[in-house]
């Protein structure tokens, strides 16, 4: 970046995410490959897909772009189904407790 080879994080981050819609980038790293750098994201929209995206690190151009459906809205969060900790929980018989 100091070379100014590249184009600046914050500027690959406003890339990215103008083409997934918005968003918030839950991955960035700057990778090194033979045909040169690449930034790979990966975008949380607010409709709950995760977008992950591969930009050329020159041009801030998107090279490839694969979308993952996100967590159904009627599906609760993981910690929900946890008993509570005041709450008596029942043993089996002869069972020991962790």
């Amino acid at each position: 970046m100091a070379q100014k080879l590249v184009i600046s994080p914050a500027a690959a981050l406003r890339a990215a995410r103008a083409s997934t819609g918005g968003g918030q980038a839950v991955l960035a790293r700057l990778c090194r490959r033979e045909t040169g750098f690449i930034y790979q994201f990966a975008i949380l929209r607010p409709d709950g897909k995760v977008v992950r995206l591969t930009l050329d690190a020159v041009t801030g151009r998107v090279m490839r772009r694969r979308e993952q459906a996100g967590q159904k809205k009627s599906a609760r969060p993981v910690n929900e189904h946890l008993p509570d900790a005041e709450a008596p929980t029942e043993r089996a018989p002869g069972k020991a407790s962790l």
